[in-house]
């Protein structure tokens, strides 16, 4: 090809890749502000619309995941607990909600690997008293220990509230290496996008 014909056939095709790389950046710009509805019990929550809701039996629990993040991206899991799951919880007395989250990270404990309790705080959620754990533990990677993978460090959060119509718990999760102040972000903005009207 000529020298000099090499210049006028080449500024088309940077001009479609710049205007490709634009279009992609607006459409995902608009998708991160998007926001995608799920409803456990009497309570609904907003969720990211690019996560990946997941899969189950169990109609009293929802979860979503952040795929793009990989197997270990954040997820949030919303569970309206069973009576016989919790000891009973005096609704208006944090105390007692205090006491109910305790019992309820033993629970928690039992079902994972490494778990450590980082912290328990009071904190409200839908309006009422509410508790917070904060702890991580260890998850396997997809395919399992055979696959020579080690396992991963996560961070999560679970909120404890009773409601209107029970008990809920909604857990914020993502690895630990990741930037906790971000973690704890993610954590506020999904509480205050769950409701019960």
């Amino acid at each position: 090809m000529n020298g000099a014909l090499r210049p006028v056939l080449d500024w088309p095709v940077w001009l479609l890749v710049a205007a490709s790389l634009l279009t992609g950046s607006f459409i995902r710009q608009a998708e991160a502000g998007r926001l995608s509805t799920a409803r456990v019990g009497a309570t609904r929550l907003a969720y990211p619309a690019a996560w990946a809701p997941q899969a189950g039996a169990d109609p009293n629990t929802f979860v979503a995941a952040d795929l793009t993040a990989g197997a270990f991206g954040d997820r949030v899991e919303l569970r309206r607990l069973k009576p016989t799951e919790l000891m009973s919880v005096n609704q208006a007395d944090q105390a007692d909600v205090m006491s109910a989250l305790s019992a309820w990270s033993l629970t928690r404990g039992q079902r994972m690997t490494g778990f450590r309790i980082l912290g328990q705080t009071p904190t409200t959620a839908l309006g009422r008293p509410a508790a917070r754990l904060d702890y991580a533990y260890l998850a396997d990677p997809p395919g399992g220990l055979l696959t020579g993978a080690l396992p991963v460090v996560l961070r999560a959060s679970d909120t404890l509230v009773r409601a209107r119509d029970g008990s809920y718990v909604m857990t914020v999760a993502g690895r630990a290496e990741e930037n906790a102040t971000r973690l704890d972000d993610q954590r506020s903005r999904l509480l205050a996008a769950w409701e019960q009207p």
